[in-house]
């Protein structure tokens, strides 16, 4: 017999033996009888509680597979629910195993409800389960393909009074692995409340990122875009994200364009903004930059759907959330065919002072009222006018705020006034606060 083929034959029953004891093995195994070992060493290791109320399967072909159904797990030392999970799929290699590498083919995780809680001293309902700096992954993972169908998830934060909820949550992703992920996709709905409040705001996201590689310095992505839709009663804000040409090494990090679409409607009244300017930043010093940002406004009001109130600014923005927190922001161009430049610094954002400087070369408010409210009786004198507009202005908004700053307007129209040449100062001073204006 030829010496080749005795041994493929030889290697052909080995294969066969192999599979045979394989599936004899699942046929013969019932892994529901390891339950009371596993729950007790989740008990024992993680203070925490582990139901399997559904059935464990096993499975060999296309793949060596697990399928647990109706599980739960309880909250750190509790007997609480903290999340449950209707099913869990999981196909995976054995062979990568011996070397420490967990090759998964697919995960599919079908209805996740879980509850995330945040304590109003800052810890977490998770902290025991998220790995520490001294932690090592046991295993280098990669995952083909991940699927999160009908989760629910559940975000309660004591310390600022918030119930945020995430709903009809699916993702999928493709090729997952410590280094890189590709293709996500996720969309949900949610509800935002505020706990000592009848309040609530519901919107709807879509997230999707082709691709993303990251380490431990080092984050970069083709895009990033996030669709988002909030509704209150019936006002609706509409909104598109998209990040291009990320970067990230050594806490610096930089995108080539941001870009931000948002549609927004309240009182019959809808307000269209597109900005978009290059982004940088340091996540270390936690300061982000805008440079060259380009804003366009465009109103449309009941009064006047077809004519737009249009308007076109470009400047630079500055925000540190390091310490207290400081903003600062410069813009200039116009709105309609007023032509107006802004300063502005904003410093401690837990309790803000606000320094602005506006300057307007002329404003028509008549343009912005209905018809019914405009009056077509000017008063011109400017020391009456004045007079008027000081007993009309209403600056109660804020009292409250620490504000200093000028409004300097070339020439002023509004219902039956008219001034040229106005500038008024406005200051905090304790708990009051004082205007004046330029002769």
């Amino acid at each position: 017999m030829n010496r080749t083929f005795k041994y493929s034959l030889t290697i052909f029953i080995v294969i066969l033996l192999l599979v045979g004891l394989i599936i004899s093995a699942v046929t013969l195994y019932d892994p529901n009888a390891y339950k009371p070992l596993i729950t007790q060493w989740i008990k024992d290791e993680k203070k925490r509680e582990l139901r399997l109320d559904g059935n464990i399967r096993l499975t060999v072909y296309p793949q060596f597979g697990l399928n647990i159904s109706q599980l739960s797990l309880s909250e750190y030392d509790s007997h609480e629910t903290f999340t449950h999970i209707e099913n869990i799929q999981l196909s995976l290699s054995l062979w990568p195993l011996l070397s420490k590498q967990l090759v998964v083919g697919k995960l599919i995780i079908q209805g996740l409800d879980a509850t995330l809680i945040r304590y109003t001293d800052g810890r977490t309902n998770i902290d025991d389960l998220l790995p520490t700096d001294n932690d090592s992954p046991a295993f280098a993972f990669d995952i083909e393909q991940l699927h999160v169908n009908n989760a629910e998830l559940v975000f309660r934060d004591e310390k600022n009074l918030r119930n945020d909820r995430l709903s009809k949550l699916n993702l999928t992703a493709d090729k997952i692995t410590e280094l890189s992920l590709d293709n996500l996709k996720l969309h949900a709905l949610g509800d935002t409340k505020h706990i000592n409040k009848n309040d609530s705001n519901h919107f709807e996201v879509q997230l999707n990122i082709p691709n993303l590689q990251f380490g431990a310095n080092h984050l970069a992505s083709d895009q990033i875009n996030l669709i988002a839709k909030i509704t209150q009663l019936e006002d609706s804000i509409n909104g598109a994200f998209t990040l291009s040409n990320i970067t990230s090494t050594d806490h610096h990090f930089s995108s080539d364009m941001m870009t931000i679409e948002l549609a927004a409607e309240k009182n019959a009244q809808i307000v269209n903004l597109f900005f978009h300017s290059p982004l940088s930043g340091n996540l270390d010093t936690e300061e982000f930059k805008l440079s060259n940002l380009k804003l366009n406004l465009r109103i449309f009001q009941p009064q006047s759907p077809d004519i737009p109130i249009s308007g076109n600014l470009q400047g630079d923005l500055f925000v540190s959330s390091k310490s207290s927190g400081y903003l600062q922001a410069n813009f200039s161009g116009n709105l309609e065919d007023s032509l107006i430049k802004a300063e502005f610094n904003l410093s401690d954002f837990n309790k803000p002072a606000i320094q602005f400087m506006l300057d307007i070369d002329q404003f028509n408010m008549n343009r912005y009222l209905p018809p019914t409210q405009q009056k077509h009786q000017l008063i011109k004198n400017n020391k009456d006018a004045i007079n008027h507009m000081n007993q009309s202005l209403d600056f109660s908004l804020l009292a409250d705020l620490d504000v200093n700053g000028t409004l300097h307007i070339g020439s002023f129209q509004s219902n039956d006034l008219f001034i040229s040449g106005v500038q008024f100062e406005i200051h905090s001073d304790h708990d009051h606060l004082r205007t004046s204006q330029a002769e």
